[in-house]
């Protein structure tokens, strides 16, 4: 009965934390990591960088394939960021097609090799259909890195800068990562 109920306490602070899609943290643990590794970044002087990373044209994935090609496509991705960056790097879903991967310690170039990494680790994935088709999945990345967080940085606005630099990536073509310095 012990074991049983240690069982089921890991199962629910699994399902409490993780997207239950890509099992990469959800939203809500994703913030608190976050916030917890600012604070960190805040009392060492430590540079932080923050990563938001988005499917290239996924609508029209889902529009033309369906949602559950589109979930699976979801489910790669996030698998192909958790290979690609460190073990320590907490990689959390935002929203949709949207995930984050914030790095502690990381500043500017640094942060463009890891989001580099990613993308080219996902372009290489082989994705294909039952009947045969070959689906070329894009990445776009923006980075929003810091060489100093002060008492006034906030997560919320490290993501928010972050995702406006995925929409510049995707203005400049897509596939590609746009880095702002904060």
């Amino acid at each position: 009965l012990g074991d049983n109920l240690l069982q089921a306490k890991g199962q629910l602070e699994n399902t409490a934390m993780n997207d239950p899609l890509t099992q990469v943290l959800n939203q809500k643990a994703f913030l608190g990591l976050s916030a917890g590794e600012l604070e960190r970044a805040r009392r060492a002087q430590a540079p932080l960088s923050l990563i938001a990373l988005d499917v290239d044209n996924f609508r029209s994935i889902n529009e033309q394939y369906g949602d559950t090609i589109g979930d699976d496509v979801l489910r790669l991705i996030a698998q192909g960021i958790r290979d690609k960056s460190r073990p320590y790097d907490g990689v959390g879903r935002h929203e949709a097609d949207t995930f984050l991967l914030i790095l502690p310690g990381v500043i500017g170039q640094d942060a463009e090799k890891i989001a580099d990494r990613i993308i080219k680790g996902i372009r290489n994935t082989e994705i294909s259909l039952t009947d045969g088709t070959a689906l070329n999945i894009g990445i776009s990345a923006g980075i929003a890195s810091s060489a100093h967080i002060t008492a006034s940085t906030e997560i919320e606005t490290l993501i928010r800068r972050a995702i406006e630099a995925t929409l510049q990536a995707k203005r400049d073509g897509g596939n590609q990562v746009y880095t702002v310095y904060i």
